[in-house]
């Protein structure tokens, strides 16, 4: 990397190439102390997430993102498609394309949609704590992103206090 400052052109000083070398230093540091958790740690805390997904009785409107094509915990840890909590299915293109009409359309109105996509944790680098991110999207002019936090406990991964919107629609 550091060589690619080097070959850029005469016009750019020296002193500007030290201090896009000092740039990316610390860049590379900085993302030393934050490097991915290993999957299995990931998966473990997933499995909790998906367990604390608050409770739906509305079967048939509630879905949690499983495709693994899709950047996101179901991505990394495929297997949690299978351990849905009770009221929730896994999202088809049926239930993708109600939770995608944001505005009436003409015809027999179809049943709403929400879909929740569950974010790869980010874990802390001391292990201890991790936050994910939780959006969802549904029909109508409906949608949001939740940050929630965990900590890491003798007996396991257990969600600290409550999420804390990031947008909502």
């Amino acid at each position: 990397m550091l060589a690619m400052l080097d070959a850029l052109p005469d016009c750019v000083s020296r002193g500007r190439k030290s201090l896009m070398s000092l740039g990316i230093l610390a860049l590379t540091i900085a993302s030393a102390g934050h490097g991915a958790a290993p999957s299995q740690v990931i998966c473990e805390l997933g499995r909790v997430v998906v367990a604390d997904m608050p409770p739906s009785s509305d079967r048939g409107i509630y879905f949690i993102e499983t495709n693994p094509a899709q950047d996101g915990l179901m991505k990394m840890c495929p297997h949690l498609a299978h351990k849905l909590p009770a009221g929730y299915a896994a999202a088809d293109d049926d239930a993708r394309s109600r939770a995608a009409e944001h505005v009436p359309t003409p015809g027999p109105q179809r049943p709403p949609a929400v879909i929740a996509t569950i974010g790869v944790p980010l874990i802390a680098a001391d292990g201890r704590s991790a936050t994910v991110k939780v959006t969802t999207e549904c029909s109508g002019m409906c949608g949001s992103g939740m940050l929630y936090r965990y900590v890491r406990t003798a007996k396991g991964w257990r969600r600290d206090g409550k999420p804390t919107p990031s947008w909502v629609s």
